[in-house]
């Protein structure tokens, strides 16, 4: 009899609750602590988890990996690796949405996707959860495959790589939240984590060529660009240096025609002023740049038979040490190859010249 009577002394832990049936109709929900109620047949505590989180992954066979108490200065495991290329048993096969040449083709990609959730903390979560469902990761696992599968078949492949995951998660897990609450299972979605959405592991290779290409023809369009500009840039230099070259040589040569106009312009003045005086004083100009230079001075006032006679032959060598022979009488008077010239002289005076000459030589005495 004692024993019958203990059966209706319940206690909780507080991860758990109850709802207390009494004579096979539920009356309430009962949380963690000690509880007197009617002994068994006649009182029933139905057993509910309160806040215990739940983990499943999607679209695969295998459950998720335990969670593991990992130190701060330890290895992470190999269970961690979330490198692409190898394989993980959490991980589905998803078609993605794609066109090429105007036609719909599939593309195949791989994800990670984990559902967080729990018995839902209100009493009607609790009641649904024993009375609703017998199963809730099946409803859960099933929700969430049937999500996932339309959402990755209505997406391109830039669109579910190049994503907001934070996004997608929230999005999904509404989503999830809204395609569960039909069953009532009484169960409350926590959160929906995205691990890891790449091609199939069997693609790594062809996936990574790829990446290389584009990174080398990124690399090369980077390369031809630069040398593109300072190509670009050389030529502008050199187009500028030329063109500021060709300016200052216009402005050389202007400043020089406008110095050879303005003393054309004066010359021109001072030989319509006084012809003569301009003349004798050009002469003169001209012969200051003789000075110290041997010169024949031929006048110009003499007549054909006063014109003397320069020989410009060079002298033949004498013997060896023997002194040159005088000049010959006929040489001495202007013979020259047995033909007799009349000799001439320019140091008597000249011949008597014309008024206007007369005229010109004062003016140049007067200068």
């Amino acid at each position: 009899m004692l024993c019958w009577l203990l059966s209706g002394v319940k206690l909780l832990d507080g991860d758990q609750r109850g709802v207390y049936e009494r004579l096979g109709a539920p009356v309430g929900v009962l949380g963690p602590g000690l509880h007197i109620l009617m002994p068994w047949p006649l009182g029933k505590l139905r057993p509910v988890e309160y806040g215990t989180i739940h983990t499943i992954a999607v679209g695969a066979d295998a459950a998720p990996d335990a969670q593991e108490q990992i130190g701060a200065e330890d290895a992470p495991p190999a269970s961690l690796n979330r490198v692409w290329d190898v394989a993980r048993p959490t991980e589905a096969e998803y078609l993605v949405a794609s066109q090429s040449g105007g036609q719909q083709e599939f593309q195949a990609v791989n994800a990670e996707i984990r559902v967080l959730y729990r018995t839902g903390l209100t009493d009607a979560d609790a009641w649904q959860s024993v009375y609703g469902s017998a199963d809730q990761q099946a409803v859960v696992k099933e929700q969430a495959a049937r999500l996932a599968t339309r959402y990755f078949s209505s997406h391109t492949l830039d669109t579910v790589m190049g994503g907001q995951r934070e996004q997608l998660e929230e999005s999904l897990r509404a989503q999830l939240a809204q395609a569960v609450a039909p069953d009532h299972a009484g169960i409350e979605i926590v959160a929906v984590l995205i691990e890891a959405i790449h091609p199939p592991a069997g693609a790594a290779a062809a996936y990574h060529a790829v990446q290389a290409a584009e990174i080398n023809a990124d690399a090369s369009v980077a390369n031809a660009t630069g040398h593109a500009t300072r190509t670009a840039g050389e030529a502008q230099e050199e187009a500028q240096q030329a063109l500021d070259a060709a300016q200052a040589k216009a402005v050389e040569k202007l400043a020089a025609a406008t110095g050879d106009a303005y003393q054309f312009g004066a010359d021109r003045n001072a030989y319509r002023s006084s012809p003569q005086a301009f003349l004798m004083e050009r002469r003169d100009r001209d012969l200051e740049g003789l000075k110290g230079v041997a010169l024949t001075v031929v006048d110009a006032r003499l007549t054909a038979a006063q014109m003397p006679l320069i020989d410009m032959r060079a002298p033949a060598p004498g013997p060896t040490g023997a002194a040159m022979a005088p000049a010959t009488h006929e040489q001495s008077e202007g013979f020259v190859a047995d033909q007799q010239i009349p000799a001439t002289s320019t140091e008597g005076p000249p011949p008597a010249g014309t008024a206007e000459e007369a005229a010109a030589d004062a003016a140049h005495g007067a200068h």
